[in-house]
């Protein structure tokens, strides 16, 4: 079988085509795991990464074994299923995700690729196999839930694998592009004066058509000015020194978006011919980079949230031990700073329960007016404290709804309360509910300080507080909102703003009613 596979290969020839032997160097420079087997799920062929995975140091250390003689027969017989439903049936399985262990006993996580591998003939005679290790991803994953931060709507950590064309493979070039059309990464291949030479689907759906024919010409795609040198000396460097160079830049791509990517030059010589190459691989990161920012973010806020009451009960305190006699001034104080870090406090542990899909709903049809009208009986002497009015216009004949009450009084209650914060004396709230094209609409308008065209896309953004809205009240957390939109959407529902500086805002909430 290893001699009818070779013939295949190799054709008639004794040594290793030209071809070939572009496309084993390709194979042995690429981070994914690349392997070949014959009909008994023998290692054939086994790239750099693939052989270091089970321990080898030489791809001798694996030709002709099979998975059970490196891992579990519980593991292996999985592998070992898949192949044969390869080998028998000649399908391609496509990236589906599986488990293993490397030499150190580490579990690792791949996305997997099996293809037939084929004869002149058409006969199915082995299969070849692409694993791209996504063990970090898996590992973030698994950090992100436990920090219970807004992390899980980012599910797509590496871009889809470009679509693998099933036809027969004839010769070696074939086989390399069947595996570069196979990688999620964007890999092109270029001549040692920089011209591209080749490139798989990915690297041209990343760059604009200039990128595809020229190395430098990546440099066109950079968005960031200050990024422009950095990629322009690894490039040099990579031409003109042949030293590997890794350099991140954030990239405009064809469509119009914008990406972080992280670029690998690695100069590389092919054998037997003294001609020498440049492996471009770019991978994006944007995922990655968005869970750092959001961090940095989360971090910078919180610190500025928390740092208000807790200055605030440390000059309290000073002031209590100066002046004892204004004990209750003192400890009216000290509650309202309590109360402020409690609240901040609730509405993160109610953030990481949504994130974490732990809020769930207690559904039961009701009359959205009657929970309407608790609300307004509890903040209405709120407002007349305020001097503001707090009025409303609630449709008779609203129909009813299937609704968690809880949820939905905590709703209004943030929108109501924001209203009446956000609104000087002498104004007036009003609270309306309507029925609009088969939507119950719910809907708070105030004439407020207004909220600026720029801002208007934010407001629902965790931790975000325009600039107005902090001068006017320093203590607010800036996670109202973002609970009131998730709960919502949680509820199949949208919420909306809309709102004019200096006149006012309306706060729109409308629930799908049953046809």
């Amino acid at each position: 079988m290893l001699k009818r596979i070779r013939q295949f290969l190799f054709g008639s020839h004794p040594e290793p085509t030209e071809d070939f032997s572009q496309l084993r160097t390709l194979i042995d420079h690429l981070p994914d795991l690349i392997y070949f087997k014959d009909r008994e799920s023998r290692f054939l062929v086994s790239n750099t990464a693939h052989t270091h995975l089970l321990g080898g140091k030489e791809e001798s250390d694996v030709l002709g074994k099979s998975v059970a003689d490196f891992f579990p027969s519980e593991l292996a017989n999985t592998y070992l299923n898949d192949d044969r439903r390869v080998l028998q049936s000649g399908e391609t399985i496509l990236n589906y995700e599986e488990w293993t262990t490397d030499q150190y006993g580490q579990k690792r996580w791949l996305l997997t690729t099996k293809l037939p591998l084929r004869d002149p003939t058409g006969q199915v005679i082995g299969l070849i196999g692409i694993s791209h290790d996504i063990t970090a991803r898996k590992q973030a994953e698994d950090q992100i839930r436990n920090l219970n931060l807004e992390l899980q709507r980012y599910n797509a950590l590496l871009e889809n694998l470009v679509e693998a064309r099933t036809q027969e493979l004839r010769r070696a070039k074939e086989q390399m592009e069947l595996i570069l059309e196979n990688t999620s990464d964007a890999i092109a291949l270029a001549q040692s004066n920089g011209d591209i030479q080749t490139f798989n689907p990915a690297f041209r759906a990343l760059f604009d058509e200039p990128a595809h024919g020229v190395i430098e010409r990546i440099l066109w795609s950079v968005a960031n000015e200050n990024q422009i040198r950095p990629m322009a000396e690894g490039m040099l460097a990579v031409i003109n020194e042949r030293q590997s160079q890794r350099v991140e830049a954030r990239v405009s791509t064809p469509d119009g978006g914008e990406n972080d990517i992280d670029f690998a030059f690695i100069p590389i010589q092919v054998a037997e011919q003294d001609k020498s190459g440049i492996l471009i691989s770019a991978r994006d990161i944007t995922h990655f980079k968005e869970i750092e920012r959001f961090k940095e973010r989360f971090v910078a806020n919180a610190v500025h949230d928390l740092s208000t009451p807790i200055s605030g009960l440390s000059t309290r305190l000073y002031l209590l031990k100066r002046s004892p006699e204004k004990l209750a001034e003192h400890v009216q104080s000290l509650e309202n700073q309590v109360n402020h870090l409690r609240d901040l406090l609730l509405d993160l542990r109610t953030l990481s329960q949504l994130d974490r899909e732990q809020v769930l709903l207690h559904l039961e049809t009701v009359n959205l007016n009657d929970i309407i009208q608790r609300v307004y009986d509890t903040y209405e002497p709120v407002a007349i404290t305020k001097q503001q009015k707090l009025a409303w216009s609630l449709r008779p004949d609203l129909p009813a709804i299937s609704l968690d009450v809880r949820q939905c009084e905590r709703v209004i209650v943030n929108l109501v309360s924001n209203a009446i914060n956000y609104t000087p004396s002498n104004k007036t709230i009003s609270i309306n509910t309507f029925i609009d094209q088969n939507n119950l609409v719910f809907e708070v308008v105030d004439q407020g300080i207004g909220i600026p065209p720029e801002e208007l896309d934010q407001v629902f953004r965790r931790f975000y507080r325009g600039d107005q809205a902090r001068a006017v009240l320093s203590s607010g957390s800036g996670l109202g909102l973002s609970i009131v939109k998730e709960i919502v959407e949680l509820h199949g529902g949208s919420v909306s703003v809309s709102s004019t500086v200096g006149v006012g805002s309306t706060f729109t909430v409308r629930w799908r009613l049953q046809a």
